[in-house]
């Protein structure tokens, strides 16, 4: 309907590439039991070789529904698909709000989350072990796993490399964040990788595994608009931020001085279509996030608060909100132009 409203929507999500929904829709395979895509059963299946119908399964829908009853289903993966949803569609008040869900450690019904943060990372190490290069975790030399300057560049390869698949075309799996699949790299990777690059429990790498998921939801639930900004490179800078912050024992001001500093330098970056910047986009906020957490635990930082920026990390936060949604929103077209 927006699309059909005004023509600009559907040609800048075309540029972008992005045709999973609206008048241009392409699906990623082609579908064989239902052809139309604005029947409501065309989007009720996942296409894989065949028309797979898990959704009306998991609501138990009577066989009916569907035209091949037989077909295989994943109850699994439809909770999956609703869990996360559920999450990322939960409202976050503050941040004390995240902080203190966290600390309290009561993850029951969340396995689902760490079993996608597990596949993502083992996903990027198995790409990087493809393509050579000393940039595992394995590769790290003991004083290297203490310097945050080296752990970040180590980080930098554990996102571009993935990334780099999903921008050239390539079949790559991954687990989007807040609508966004290089979002999803950066938040989910970069928690596993400090996990295990310093020998985190299984308890505390989760507790920074939802540290950096409902980091990354509550900035881009503040950037509710697509616009110029990227919001990915936002959103995955502050989790990193917060994480590094977190597992170097920062306290609860500490870990939002960090995010704030990585705000501080970072508010203003620029989407201009999916293409192979978006990779070194969000490997770049995930270093520069990981920098911002290490001044912060150094005492090395100090934000004065006259800017967008201010001293309480909501009212930053919100601030992008309102730069995204309200005073940004017009240079879209502006953008498409110089482009």
């Amino acid at each position: 309907q927006l699309q059909k409203e005004d023509d600009f929507i559907r040609r800048y999500m075309n540029y972008l590439g992005h045709n999973e929904f609206g008048l241009n829709h392409k699906p990623w395979n082609d579908p064989i039991n239902y052809q139309y895509c604005n029947k409501i059963d065309y989007w009720l299946v996942r296409l894989n070789d065949s028309d797979i119908d898990i959704h009306a399964k998991a609501v138990g829908l009577d066989e009916d529904y569907i035209d091949k009853p037989e077909v295989i289903w994943s109850l699994e993966e439809f909770e999956k698909d609703q869990l996360l949803g559920k999450l990322e569609n939960k409202k976050i008040d503050t941040y004390d709000d995240i902080l203190d869900f966290v600390n309290k450690g009561d993850f029951e019904g969340l396995e689902s989350l760490f079993d996608v943060a597990t596949m993502q990372y083992d996903n990027a190490r198995h790409e990087i072990k493809l393509e050579g290069g000393n940039y595992l975790v394995e590769d790290l030399r003991t004083a290297q796993k203490e310097c945050l300057y080296d752990l970040s560049n180590f980080l930098r390869k554990h996102i571009t490399v993935p990334s780099s698949k999903r921008m050239m075309g390539e079949i790559y799996t991954v687990y989007g964040v807040a609508g966004s699949g290089n979002l999803g790299i950066g938040t989910l990777v970069t928690p596993m990788f400090l996990a295990d690059a310093m020998e985190l429990t299984e308890i505390a790498r989760n507790k920074i595994v939802v540290l950096a998921f409902l980091t990354s939801v509550y900035v881009k639930q503040e950037m509710s608009v697509v616009t110029v900004l990227c919001g990915t490179g936002h959103a995955t800078g502050s989790s990193s931020a917060a994480v590094t912050a977190y597992v170097k024992k920062g306290n609860s001001d500490q870990i939002k001085r960090a995010i704030n500093l990585y705000l501080s330098s970072a508010m203003g970056y620029v989407c201009d279509g999916a293409k192979m910047s978006c990779t070194y986009k969000v490997s770049f906020a995930a270093m520069n996030g990981m920098i911002a957490g290490k001044m912060v635990i150094d005492d090395n930082s100090y934000c004065e608060g006259t800017g967008l920026n201010k001293d309480d990390v909501d009212t930053t936060i919100k601030n992008l909100g309102k730069l995204n949604n309200d005073i940004l929103n017009s240079a879209n077209k502006g953008i498409i132009e110089l482009i």
